[in-house]
Protein backbone atom coordinates (compact mmCIF):
# COMPACT_ATOMS: atom_id res chain seq x y z
CA UNK A 1 0.00 0.00 0.00
CA UNK A 2 1.19 3.74 -0.92
CA UNK A 3 2.38 5.98 1.88
CA UNK A 4 0.21 9.01 1.55
CA UNK A 5 2.33 11.94 0.30
CA UNK A 6 1.32 14.71 2.81
CA UNK A 7 2.47 11.92 5.73
CA UNK A 8 5.34 10.86 4.26
CA UNK A 9 6.72 14.75 3.61
CA UNK A 10 5.89 16.06 6.79
CA UNK A 11 7.76 12.92 8.48
CA UNK A 12 10.58 13.72 6.37
CA UNK A 13 10.32 17.89 7.02
CA UNK A 14 10.28 16.56 10.80
CA UNK A 15 13.26 14.71 10.65
CA UNK A 16 15.10 17.74 8.93
CA UNK A 17 13.66 20.40 12.25
CA UNK A 18 17.07 19.99 14.49
CA UNK A 19 19.38 20.84 12.26
CA UNK A 20 17.74 23.44 10.70
CA UNK A 21 17.67 24.88 14.13
CA UNK A 22 21.45 24.71 14.60
CA UNK A 23 21.96 27.17 11.65
CA UNK A 24 21.81 29.87 13.74
CA UNK A 25 24.34 29.13 16.22
CA UNK A 26 27.19 28.38 13.72
CA UNK A 27 26.99 31.17 11.03
CA UNK A 28 27.21 34.48 11.78
CA UNK A 29 24.94 36.73 9.88
CA UNK A 30 25.43 39.60 7.89
CA UNK A 31 24.72 43.04 10.16
CA UNK A 32 21.02 44.14 10.84
CA UNK A 33 19.79 40.62 9.60
CA UNK A 34 18.00 38.62 12.24
CA UNK A 35 19.61 35.44 12.71
CA UNK A 36 16.26 33.42 12.30
CA UNK A 37 15.94 34.35 8.48
CA UNK A 38 19.30 32.19 8.35
CA UNK A 39 16.93 29.44 8.48
CA UNK A 40 14.55 30.49 5.76
CA UNK A 41 16.36 28.93 2.76
CA UNK A 42 17.10 25.86 4.39
CA UNK A 43 13.70 25.37 5.39
CA UNK A 44 11.74 26.41 2.02
CA UNK A 45 14.06 23.88 0.39
CA UNK A 46 13.07 20.82 3.25
CA UNK A 47 10.31 21.57 2.33
CA UNK A 48 10.25 21.40 -1.51
CA UNK A 49 12.04 18.64 -1.40
CA UNK A 50 10.38 17.09 1.45
CA UNK A 51 7.24 16.96 -0.43
CA UNK A 52 9.12 15.51 -4.22
CA UNK A 53 10.91 12.78 -2.07
CA UNK A 54 7.31 11.44 -0.97
CA UNK A 55 6.40 11.98 -4.46
CA UNK A 56 8.97 9.99 -5.74
CA UNK A 57 10.79 7.70 -3.20
CA UNK A 58 8.18 5.03 -2.93
CA UNK A 59 7.68 4.67 -6.53
CA UNK A 60 11.40 4.57 -7.32
CA UNK A 61 11.57 1.14 -5.35
CA UNK A 62 13.62 2.92 -2.70
CA UNK A 63 13.10 2.54 1.19
CA UNK A 64 12.59 4.85 4.11
CA UNK A 65 11.53 2.82 6.88
CA UNK A 66 9.49 5.41 9.51
CA UNK A 67 9.22 8.24 7.07
CA UNK A 68 7.00 5.48 4.56
CA UNK A 69 5.45 4.18 7.70
CA UNK A 70 7.49 0.75 7.93
CA UNK A 71 9.79 -0.13 11.34
CA UNK A 72 13.36 0.90 11.23
CA UNK A 73 16.08 -1.95 10.76
CA UNK A 74 18.51 -1.25 12.94
CA UNK A 75 21.17 -3.48 11.35
CA UNK A 76 21.38 -1.29 8.47
CA UNK A 77 21.99 1.88 11.07
CA UNK A 78 24.58 0.12 12.33
CA UNK A 79 25.84 -1.06 8.46
CA UNK A 80 25.86 2.65 7.63
CA UNK A 81 27.88 3.98 10.49
CA UNK A 82 30.71 1.55 10.50
CA UNK A 83 30.54 2.62 6.72
CA UNK A 84 30.30 6.15 7.49
CA UNK A 85 33.18 5.81 10.19
CA UNK A 86 35.74 4.32 7.89
CA UNK A 87 34.65 6.92 5.18
CA UNK A 88 35.01 9.92 7.93
CA UNK A 89 38.58 8.71 8.88
CA UNK A 90 39.97 7.85 5.42
CA UNK A 91 38.28 10.84 3.93
CA UNK A 92 39.80 13.23 7.17
CA UNK A 93 43.76 11.16 7.02
CA UNK A 94 43.49 12.15 3.26
CA UNK A 95 42.65 15.63 3.43
CA UNK A 96 44.89 16.02 6.24
CA UNK A 97 47.85 14.53 3.52
CA UNK A 98 46.84 16.45 0.67
CA UNK A 99 46.24 19.83 2.65
CA UNK A 100 50.02 21.06 1.27
CA UNK A 101 48.70 21.42 -2.34
CA UNK A 102 45.44 23.69 -1.80
CA UNK A 103 45.61 25.14 1.88
CA UNK A 104 47.88 28.37 1.62
CA UNK A 105 48.07 30.98 2.73
CA UNK A 106 45.40 33.29 0.55
CA UNK A 107 42.70 30.32 1.23
CA UNK A 108 41.82 30.45 5.05
CA UNK A 109 40.05 26.71 4.99
CA UNK A 110 41.35 24.61 8.42
CA UNK A 111 41.15 20.80 7.18
CA UNK A 112 38.76 18.24 8.26
CA UNK A 113 41.07 17.42 11.34
CA UNK A 114 41.64 21.21 12.49
CA UNK A 115 37.62 22.56 11.94
CA UNK A 116 35.82 19.66 13.89
CA UNK A 117 34.78 20.05 18.07
CA UNK A 118 32.06 19.60 19.42
CA UNK A 119 29.37 21.72 17.63
CA UNK A 120 30.76 21.19 14.49
CA UNK A 121 30.16 17.76 15.65
CA UNK A 122 26.41 18.07 16.71
CA UNK A 123 26.03 20.23 13.10
CA UNK A 124 27.13 17.12 11.40
CA UNK A 125 25.43 14.76 13.28
CA UNK A 126 22.10 16.54 12.69
CA UNK A 127 21.94 18.83 9.94
CA UNK A 128 24.38 16.86 7.54
CA UNK A 129 23.22 13.57 8.73
CA UNK A 130 19.23 14.21 8.62
CA UNK A 131 18.45 17.69 6.72
CA UNK A 132 20.89 17.09 4.29
CA UNK A 133 19.66 13.58 3.57
CA UNK A 134 16.44 14.48 3.50
CA UNK A 135 16.99 17.15 1.01
CA UNK A 136 19.92 15.27 -1.18
CA UNK A 137 19.05 11.70 -1.21
CA UNK A 138 15.30 11.62 -0.34
CA UNK A 139 14.28 14.39 -2.05
CA UNK A 140 16.78 14.76 -5.26
CA UNK A 141 17.83 11.14 -5.76
CA UNK A 142 14.33 9.78 -5.47
CA UNK A 143 13.27 12.19 -7.82
CA UNK A 144 16.18 11.94 -10.49
CA UNK A 145 16.13 8.26 -10.01
CA UNK A 146 11.86 8.47 -10.89
CA UNK A 147 12.93 10.01 -14.57
CA UNK A 148 15.92 7.98 -14.97
CA UNK A 149 13.86 4.84 -14.46
CA UNK A 150 11.64 5.84 -17.35
CA UNK A 151 14.74 5.67 -19.99
CA UNK A 152 17.61 3.51 -18.67
CA UNK A 153 17.55 0.09 -16.94
CA UNK A 154 17.95 0.38 -13.11
CA UNK A 155 21.46 0.11 -12.74
CA UNK A 156 22.86 2.69 -14.56
CA UNK A 157 19.81 4.83 -13.73
CA UNK A 158 20.63 4.12 -9.47
CA UNK A 159 24.26 5.12 -10.33
CA UNK A 160 23.76 7.99 -12.32
CA UNK A 161 21.10 9.55 -9.86
CA UNK A 162 23.86 8.96 -7.08
CA UNK A 163 25.93 10.41 -8.87
CA UNK A 164 23.46 13.52 -9.97
CA UNK A 165 22.78 14.17 -6.46
CA UNK A 166 26.64 13.87 -4.86
CA UNK A 167 27.73 16.35 -7.28
CA UNK A 168 24.74 18.57 -6.18
CA UNK A 169 25.72 17.96 -2.71
CA UNK A 170 29.27 19.17 -3.29
CA UNK A 171 28.55 22.19 -5.11
CA UNK A 172 26.14 23.03 -2.66
CA UNK A 173 29.48 23.52 -0.04
CA UNK A 174 30.95 25.94 -2.57
CA UNK A 175 28.91 29.13 -1.54
CA UNK A 176 29.46 28.89 2.13
CA UNK A 177 33.26 28.84 1.11
CA UNK A 178 32.81 31.48 -0.49
CA UNK A 179 31.11 33.61 2.19
CA UNK A 180 33.34 32.64 4.51
CA UNK A 181 35.92 35.13 2.11
CA UNK A 182 38.37 32.38 1.08
CA UNK A 183 39.68 32.34 -2.41
CA UNK A 184 38.23 29.79 -4.36
CA UNK A 185 41.47 28.65 -5.87
CA UNK A 186 41.49 25.19 -8.68
CA UNK A 187 42.81 23.00 -6.05
CA UNK A 188 40.88 23.83 -3.00
CA UNK A 189 37.43 23.69 -5.41
CA UNK A 190 38.85 19.73 -6.29
CA UNK A 191 39.21 19.44 -3.28
CA UNK A 192 35.78 20.75 -2.05
CA UNK A 193 34.21 18.67 -5.40
CA UNK A 194 36.03 16.36 -4.78
CA UNK A 195 35.42 14.56 -1.49
CA UNK A 196 32.02 15.69 -1.42
CA UNK A 197 31.09 13.96 -4.13
CA UNK A 198 32.49 10.43 -2.96
CA UNK A 199 30.62 10.70 -0.24
CA UNK A 200 27.31 11.89 -1.78
CA UNK A 201 27.77 8.65 -4.39
CA UNK A 202 28.65 7.08 -1.06
CA UNK A 203 25.27 7.98 0.78
CA UNK A 204 22.96 7.21 -2.57
CA UNK A 205 23.90 4.06 -2.89
CA UNK A 206 23.72 3.07 0.48
CA UNK A 207 20.15 4.67 -0.02
CA UNK A 208 19.25 2.99 -2.88
CA UNK A 209 20.73 0.08 -1.46
CA UNK A 210 19.65 -0.25 2.15
CA UNK A 211 17.77 2.42 3.18
CA UNK A 212 17.53 6.45 3.28
CA UNK A 213 18.19 6.26 7.23
CA UNK A 214 21.55 3.60 6.29
CA UNK A 215 22.72 6.36 4.41
CA UNK A 216 21.71 8.96 7.07
CA UNK A 217 23.81 7.07 9.82
CA UNK A 218 26.71 6.80 7.32
CA UNK A 219 26.60 10.73 6.78
CA UNK A 220 26.41 10.73 10.33
CA UNK A 221 29.17 8.33 11.20
CA UNK A 222 31.44 10.23 8.72
CA UNK A 223 31.94 13.59 11.17
CA UNK A 224 31.60 11.19 14.27
CA UNK A 225 34.52 9.53 12.26
CA UNK A 226 36.38 12.79 11.19
CA UNK A 227 35.83 13.80 14.83
CA UNK A 228 37.67 10.78 16.86
CA UNK A 229 40.74 10.74 14.07
CA UNK A 230 41.11 14.80 15.67
CA UNK A 231 41.44 13.34 19.27
CA UNK A 232 44.50 10.85 17.87
CA UNK A 233 46.13 12.59 15.40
Amino acid sequence: MTTPIRRSAFRAILLSIPGIALIPLVITPPDGIPPALLMVNPALMVLILGFLGAATAERSGLVAEWILGAPIVWSRLRQGLVIGLLAGGIAAAADQLLAPHWQSSETAIPTLLESTGALPLAVGILYGGLTEEVMMRWGLLSAVLWVLLKILPRNPAVWLAAIAAGLLFAMGHLPAVAASGADLTVPLVARILGFNTALGVLYGLLYVRKSLFAAAAAHAGTHIGVFCLSLLW
